[in-house]
């Protein structure tokens, strides 16, 4: 039974260990750093991140730092394990976990998407083109388009929709990769069940292309 009281004063927060993540960030070998997080991207999030999830200290407790803030969403985007494990393994509580979690990944979205996930330039995408021609052989190629589903959870109303013909319920990512496999343009959200030509007809990049506005007027010369 989980202690609440000691004499007469009731303890208002449950202290937790975070052991566990203290040994990762200080003593992972960099083959760990690598299998889990990548040391050099964990590190670069982290500094890219740190104005906008910076916490002040109170008077009743001391903020989660930074990179321990980073660590719970991206350990729970790669397992997708449940919020309770998280918070055994960084000694915050479960409601602690999600918030951080929902935080770190919207402060993501609003201030890095668009630094990292963006259609290229003119002059990029003659580099995309060649690139594809000379790593690839594919001419006139400006990009590689698929689709993939993310697993999730039932939703309580209308689950039959997210559920796709693999047998399990996810929504869909539809990604567009240059030559080097970087992501220039993402469209998620679409219910599992919905097919990839449907997507994609209803992105704005089909609009692009569509409006003759996504190339721009490049072209490639055949050679002989």
């Amino acid at each position: 039974m989980c202690p609440s009281t000691i004499g007469p004063k009731t303890i208002w927060i449950w202290q937790k260990s975070g052991v566990w993540c203290s040994h990762v960030l200080s003593s992972w070998t960099d083959c760990e750093w690598k299998a889990n997080f990548r040391r050099t991207a964990f590190l670069q999030l982290c500094n890219s991140l740190q104005p906008h999830l910076q916490r002040q200290t109170t008077t009743f407790r001391k903020p989660v730092p930074v990179d321990q803030r980073v660590a719970i969403c991206i350990w729970r985007l790669v397992t997708n394990v449940e919020f309770r494990t998280i918070s055994h393994l960084f000694g915050i509580g479960q409601s602690t976990a999600v918030s951080i979690t929902n935080h770190v990944a919207s402060a993501i979205v609003k201030n890095l998407l668009s630094l990292f996930i963006r259609t290229p330039s003119e002059q990029e995408f003659e580099s995309i083109i060649q690139g594809f021609r000379d790593r690839w052989g594919f001419p006139q190629c400006g990009g590689a388009i698929d689709g993939t589903h993310i697993g999730i959870l039932a939703p309580p109303v209308s689950s039959a929709g997210y559920y796709n013909w693999k047998g399990f319920y996810s929504v869909i990512l539809q990604g567009v990769v240059d030559h080097r496999l970087m992501f220039w343009d993402i469209n998620v959200g679409w219910l599992g069940k919905v097919h990839d030509a449907r997507v994609f007809a209803n992105s704005s990049l089909f609009e692009r292309g569509q409006s003759n506005t996504l190339f721009s007027r490049i072209t490639e010369g055949l050679k002989e």
